[in-house]
């Protein structure tokens, strides 16, 4: 098992690597028993598994995918041409690679409403601040902090400024992250985390604190076929912003005089002679004679003065 790599109970890390034509019964290129495994920024092509998972056999442990890891062209005779998951935790954290997507979400603490009286009311107010109002401007804040002593979360514990800082930091934007750090004196009054949470943060259950704040894809226990991430469709336009690679739209379809291939890069204008005369279109379409187009065309027409066509191509 594991063509190129098997992890039986260690920590391991490839960053910048390509793994290439391996093969195995299980795991053509990876093969996780146990302990943690992470891939940074690498490839894994054209493996295979003569059982399953023909790039990556997660049987138990947590492996974690990053930063424009690929796995494509891999392949085997049973399930998980590229990835198989018999147990274990596999989680992808964006961004994936240009022209890739997959559905995700915000890994943030899910906590309990906010429980005060509206601002006027008794006992609404504290030390002269709302104590609602104050909840529900840093709930935000709140989904990004991660406490020593997360269990005991009631307004006597509120969290220190260095703990402050620290879930300011975790936000997407230096705007966003700015507009945190002028609050970090301010009463939070942040509520406990509720049971359900949306991706395994939690150190107390064998979680990583460092995953809050990520864009973040956790897989579900059955095979996965096709290359991993997804390809974006053509007439795409295509980004490494996350924001831009969380839906099979990617970043939005190509406007009209342009056109893109799948998963091949950003949209491209239409050259003299063709033309695109709708959006999201995987190919321009050539002028047909005698009409003829400029660069990012969406019609064609007939050659101005003192310009002539040729072989259905826009020529002085």
């Amino acid at each position: 098992a594991g063509g190129a790599v098997f992890v039986g109970n260690a920590k391991v890390s490839l960053v910048d690597s390509e793994v290439i034509s391996c093969s195995a019964d299980e795991g053509g290129a990876v093969y996780v028993e146990n302990g943690e495994v992470s891939l940074s920024t690498t490839k894994i092509l054209d493996c295979n598994a003569t059982e399953s998972g023909g790039g990556l056999f997660s049987a138990g442990g947590r492996t974690s995918l990053r930063n424009g890891t690929l796995i494509s062209g891999c392949s085997t005779e049973e399930e998980g041409s590229s990835i198989f998951l018999l147990g274990g935790e596999v989680t992808y954290t964006l961004p994936a690679p240009l022209g890739r997507w997959l559905p995700n979400a915000l890994c943030e603490v899910y906590r309990g409403a906010c429980p005060y009286p509206s601002c006027g009311k008794d006992n609404s107010y504290e030390f002269g601040v709302c104590k609602q109002a104050a909840c529900l401007k840093h709930r935000g804040d709140c989904a990004l902090l991660m406490y020593d002593n997360y269990e005991v979360l009631d307004r006597l514990s509120e969290p220190s400024s260095d703990h402050k800082e620290a879930a300011c930091n975790r936000h997407s934007t230096p705007e966003m992250q700015g507009i945190c750090r002028t609050s970090v004196n301010e009463s939070w009054y942040c509520q406990t985390p509720t049971f359900v949470q949306p991706c395994n943060w939690d150190p107390q259950r064998g979680g990583q604190p460092s995953l809050l704040g990520e864009n973040l894809y956790q897989l579900p226990l059955e095979p996965v076929e096709r290359a991993f991430p997804y390809r974006c469709a053509a007439g795409l336009d295509v980004s490494l912003v996350p924001e831009n690679q969380s839906s099979s739209l990617c970043a939005g379809p190509c406007p009209a005089g342009t056109s893109s291939s799948i998963g091949e890069g950003v949209c491209t204008d239409c050259e003299p002679g063709f033309y695109a005369k709708q959006e999201r279109q995987a190919a321009c379409s050539r002028c047909r004679h005698p009409l003829s187009s400029g660069n990012r065309s969406t019609i064609c027409s007939i050659c101005m003065d003192g310009f002539y066509l040729s072989n259905s191509s826009a020529d002085r």
